[in-house]
């Protein structure tokens, strides 16, 4: 038997078929007052007879090979490491994901298909129905990814910190997130709350072992390498039936990535390679120093530019400047600290760290500055750090792309395009290998620190049309027959979905001629004719109460 959910009535049907002894579900969605309710649409498998299945058992596979990654239980390997961040399973009617870095298992079921047994699946996992319909996205990154998949349309409400288009014309229509952690990575037990009444997912990153749905955890930020933490739109990709597509996206991406790393390694076979730091000023809270990072991924794109980091390593700056240290909170930062504010064994003033970070600074040939800004377009060099930056040195920002309310797009979006924050490092140092900013060239993130800052506007958005749009249908890889077997879903409906197609699927009469004869088939086809007019009464009762749902 299966619910459905009206409002503030549990209206609850039994419906036997004497043909096949199968149940019919007609909505999929929480029984619990005030929870999400999944509206009935394309998404689910067989919708187009108002049934979730027909007969007990389904002789083929909801998850066919022409529409996922690989058919083998398999591991998405995101770089050279053994490490493994996420795994998945298929099974014919569900599918078994694994988060390794948040320790959480999930099991992803199509909708309108059973729930498979609690005894089937590992212990403890968190159940999900694919794909997803309705999220609630606190934290900028995932909806970035979300974007780049296809499905922003599919987002309830973002961080109203959002830089994308998008996402700002969702906060506009009111759709603003709760904050369901805090810094201390405590959950907001009652913004979850809150959220489970308007989405059937709460992203946040690293939910915990503990998270109890619909948190779903997201942790491409956690992952160190560039491609790595592309690779996680993958992840996401399972949970809206889109596998296909996010390999795709990925696939494109890599080829994109190495295309720019090939052209710049012809630049340092010319002997050319240039000196790139990333800088900053830190001045809170009475702590003051100038900053070096080193961290892995800025590294990865100066080296993979072929440019080179400082020194060629934090420790090895520190080694080379007495005065500087290790940082306090990230050992792949160095601080140009002074005793005022720092320890014994920094700088003895602010003017000798000043005098030896600008000696340092005449050893690079371009730097990214990182420091914040509140207002990047008025920001100054000098102002910030107390003296002019050397007259020879390339200085860049990371605030060429900006929300209205100055919201760096850099940390949203590069995430999901690392071939795009390449390309716009290897024109930093195209620029470094001739002593000046080269003309003609257009940065994503970004900005020559004389330009002004790209603001993006909310409506330059094409996604999303209005503030009630409904999500484009994402078709079911399958259709099931009448007599269990199941219909491939046609190429083009995958491809075109998202212009408003309908799903279109193989003809179940021809898979049925094209299937050996069997001295059972004339008996299955007598059962079936017997089950056509309860398959019509049923199919009236749906459209009957997707009616009630409307005006309710």
């Amino acid at each position: 038997m299966y619910t459905g959910v009206m409002l503030n009535l549990r209206i609850s049907w039994l419906l036997a078929l004497s043909a096949s002894g199968g149940a019919v579900a007609l909505a999929a969605g929480e029984t619990v007052q005030g929870k999400y309710l999944r509206p009935l649409n394309d998404d689910c498998i067989a919708q187009g007879l108002g049934l979730s299945s027909l007969g007990s058992t389904t002789t083929g596979q909801y998850f066919p090979s022409e529409f996922v990654t690989d058919m083998t239980p398999q591991r998405f390997q995101t770089g050279t490491e053994d490490a493994e961040k996420f795994t998945v399973a298929y099974y014919d009617t569900y599918k078994v994901v694994v988060n390794e870095v948040a320790n959480i298992t999930y099991v992803l079921y199509e909708c309108g298909s059973d729930v498979p047994d609690a005894g089937s699946v590992p212990e403890g996992a968190a159940f999900f129905q694919v794909p997803l319909t309705s999220l609630s996205v606190s934290e900028t990154v995932p909806f970035a990814f979300l974007e780049a998949l296809g499905v922003a349309d599919r987002v309830h409400d973002v961080s109203p910190y959002v830089t994308s288009a998008c996402g700002q014309k969702l906060v506009a229509c009111g759709r603003r997130s709760p904050t369901y952690m805090g810094f201390d990575g405590v959950l907001d037990e009652a913004a979850v709350k809150e959220g489970t009444k308007v989405a059937d997912a709460i992203i946040v990153g690293s939910a915990g072992k503990d998270a109890p749905p619909p948190l779903l955890a997201f942790d491409a930020e956690n992952d160190p390498g560039l491609l790595r933490r592309a690779e996680w739109i993958k992840y996401l990709g399972l949970f809206f039936n889109r596998e296909k597509k996010a390999a795709e996206v990925y696939a494109a991406i890599v080829a994109r990535y190495e295309a720019v790393k090939k052209q710049s390694m012809a630049e340092v076979e010319a002997g050319a390679e240039p000196v790139i730091a990333w800088v900053s000023h830190y001045n809170y809270d009475g702590e003051e120093h100038f900053d070096v990072s080193f961290a892995g991924y800025k590294e990865e794109l100066v080296g993979d530019v072929g440019g080179t980091m400082p020194a060629g390593s934090a420790q090895a700056l520190v080694d080379a400047i007495p005065g500087t240290r290790l940082g306090q909170f990230s050992e792949d930062t160095v601080e140009f600290a002074w005793e005022a504010v720092g320890d014994e064994g920094t700088f003895a003033s602010r003017e000798a760290a000043e005098a030896a970070f600008l000696e340092f600074l005449s050893g690079v040939d371009a730097v990214v500055d990182e420091s914040y800004a509140l207002d990047p377009a008025t920001y100054d060099f000098a102002t910030e750090y107390g003296f002019a930056a050397p007259a020879e040195l390339l200085v860049y920002r990371l605030d060429g792309k900006l929300s209205e309310e100055n919201g760096y797009d850099w940390f949203e979006s590069s995430f999901v395009r690392p071939d795009l924050a390449l390309r716009d490092v290897q024109r930093i140092a195209d620029s470094a290998r001739q002593g000046e900013n080269v003309d003609g060239f257009e940065f994503t993130w970004l900005r020559n620190i004389d330009e002004d800052p790209v603001v993006v506007v909310a409506s330059e958005c094409e996604r999303i049309k209005s503030c009630d749009q409904k999500p484009d249908p994402i078709c079911p890889f399958v259709q099931v027959c009448g007599d269990g077997k199941t219909a491939l879903l046609l190429e083009d409906s995958y491809e075109s979905y998202t212009d408003g197609a309908s799903c279109r699927y193989e003809s179940c009469d021809e898979i049925a001629g094209s299937a050996s004869n069997d001295p059972n088939d004339e008996n299955e086809e007598n059962a079936a004719q017997m089950a056509a007019p309860a398959v019509v009464l049923i199919t009236l009762l749906v459209v009957f109460v997707e009616a009630l749902l409307q005006f309710c």
